[in-house]
């Protein structure tokens, strides 16, 4: 309940009016993915993200230490077996990132996609639904990896410390 009650108030000290859009209604079998997935793993970079580990706790999410953010900057909330409340606000961040998608995955290889509506990816929220139990949730978008590498590499700059 603590995490719903913070979502929201993130959401609301975001001024987020905005809500996500369901880029795949109905969902889709990661076996066989709509070209959208692809386009999105060659395009975007994971900004966030995380599983949920344990099925005895199937509503306790676990960020993944892999990524380059997570709490603080966003909030994943279960709200049933299938269903979440997400939001994030990167505007304490450095380094331009922002998330345009959040990708969702299930049990028996149910998966969906939304996108943000909001005219800036620096902070949105919304409910995330998918056909089976969640696994995972990750967050896409731009971040200083984003075109930024060859030019460190190019200049023999050393990389910057994120976020």
């Amino acid at each position: 309940m603590n995490k719903i009650i913070a979502g929201i108030t993130l959401a609301l000290a975001s001024n987020v009016t905005a809500a996500l859009i369901d880029v795949t209604p109905g969902g889709f079998s990661e076996l066989d993915p709509p070209p959208v997935l692809y386009w999105l793993l060659q395009t975007h970079q994971q900004v966030a993200g995380g599983n949920f580990f344990d099925p005895l706790q199937p509503k306790v999410f676990t960020w993944s230490p892999y990524e380059p953010l997570g709490p603080p900057y966003f909030t994943v909330a279960p709200t049933g077996y299938t269903s979440a409340f997400v939001a994030w606000n990167l505007a304490g961040t450095s380094y331009g990132y922002g998330v345009q998608f959040v990708l969702v995955e299930g049990q028996l290889y149910c998966a969906n996609i939304y996108a943000s509506d909001s005219w800036q990816d620096i902070y949105d929220s919304g409910f995330i639904v998918n056909r089976s139990s969640l696994e995972a949730i990750i967050f896409y978008g731009v971040g200083p990896f984003a075109g930024h590498m060859e030019l460190w590499i190019e200049k023999g700059e050393e990389k910057p410390k994120f976020p």
